[in-house]
C-alpha cells in the first residue's frame, strides 16, 4: 500500500511497479564523493527511496506526489467583523404597595427602572488551499547483465526528482558509480629488435585481458588502418589482420598471449605509428 512519510517536504509513493530484477551484485559498489548537497550545502538532501533495477530490457517505474495544504482562519466582515454593544431600557417597576381598610382604596407608587443588556458579536470565516504536484519517470537498460542501484532525492528548489547511482556494475558505456563488467587490458609483452633489416618481418607479443567483473566477455581487436600511408601488412595469429578480429569467451583476470606480425610495404623504409585498439564488442559496429 502506499507509504506516506513524516515531514513536511516528504513525497507519497502513489503508484510503484518494476519489472523481476535479480539481487544487485554490491560487492562490485563504487563509492561516490559528489552526494547531492541541498542549497546551503550543510546537509545531504533528504533521500525518498533506493531503488534497483536490471538490464536486459526491464524497466522500472515510479510516480510520486507532494501535497501541500493550507487552512486560513480569519474574521469576516460583517457588522465591522467584530461588534460589542451594550443597550439599557428604561421600564416601569412597581415600587410599594399600600392597603387602608377604613380609607377609600388602594395606594401604589411607581418608579422607573433601568435594564442593561451587553451584546458581543464575532464573526469567522475559513480558507483552505492546496497545492501539489506529481512526478514519473522510468529508469530501465537494454544490456543483459548490467544492474543499478539508485537513491532518489527530492530537489525542494526545482520540484523535481534527482538520481545517484550508488551501485552496480555496467557496460556499453560503463556508467560512473558502477563497476565496469568490462575493461579491456591490451600490452605489449614482447617487442622486434631494435635494427630490423627491410625484407625481415616485426614480430610482436601481444596480451589481452580483461579487469571487468563479468566472468566472460566479448571484445575486438583491430589496426587502425587510416594511418597505414605506405601499405603495411599484418598478420595475427598467421591470417591476415586486414580489419577487425573478434574474440569471445574472454575469462576474467585470464591473459591471452597473441602474435602480431608487420611486414614491409612496396615503396617505404620508414612507416609511421599505427594504433593497435582493444574494445567492447558492443563498441564495434561490425561486431553482431
Amino acid at each position: 500500500g502506499s507509504n506516506l512519510m513524516a515531514g513536511e517536504h516528504d513525497l507519497k509513493i502513489k503508484d510503484h511497479s518494476s519489472a523481476l530484477a535479480p539481487q544487485a551484485l554490491l560487492s562490485g559498489a563504487v563509492e561516490v564523493g559528489n552526494q547531492p548537497k541541498k542549497e546551503s550545502d550543510d546537509t545531504n538532501l533528504e533521500e525518498i527511496k533506493r531503488i534497483q533495477f536490471s538490464g536486459g530490457g526491464s524497466t522500472f517505474s515510479m510516480a510520486l506526489s507532494k501535497e501541500k495544504m493550507w487552512n486560513e482562519v480569519g474574521l469576516s466582515c460583517w457588522e465591522g467583523c467584530n461588534t460589542d454593544d451594550e443597550y439599557t431600557v428604561e421600564g416601569p417597576n412597581l415600587d410599594s404597595l399600600e392597603a387602608s381598610l377604613n380609607g377609600i382604596g388602594v395606594k401604589t407608587e411607581i418608579k422607573l427602572s433601568n435594564l442593561k443588556t451587553h451584546v458581543t458579536h464575532e464573526s469567522t470565516k475559513g480558507k483552505t488551499e492546496v497545492e501539489s504536484t506529481s512526478i514519473g519517470f522510468t529508469l530501465g537498460d537494454n544490456d543483459p547483465g548490467d544492474e543499478f542501484v539508485v537513491d532518489l532525492y527530492y530537489d525542494e528548489k526545482f520540484g523535481t526528482v534527482l538520481f545517484d547511482t550508488v551501485a552496480g556494475r555496467s557496460k556499453c558505456p560503463h556508467e560512473i558509480g558502477t563497476a565496469a563488467i568490462e575493461d579491456p587490458r591490451l600490452v605489449i609483452t614482447s617487442f622486434p629488435p631494435q635494427h630490423v633489416f627491410p625484407d625481415e618481418d616485426m614480430v610482436f607479443e601481444v596480451q589481452m585481458s580483461n579487469l571487468g567483473v563479468g566472468e566472460e566477455s566479448q571484445f575486438v581487436l583491430y589496426a587502425q588502418h587510416r594511418d597505414n600511408e605506405g601499405s603495411l601488412r599484418l598478420i595475427l595469429d598467421g591470417a591476415a589482420f586486414g580489419g577487425s578480429r573478434e574474440f569471445t569467451n574472454i575469462l576474467k583476470d585470464t591473459p591471452y598471449k597473441k602474435t602480431l606480425v608487420v611486414q614491409r610495404g612496396p615503396r617505404l623504409f620508414q612507416y609511421p605509428s599505427l594504433d593497435l585498439v582493444m574494445e567492447s564488442a558492443c563498441e564495434d559496429a561490425n561486431s553482431q
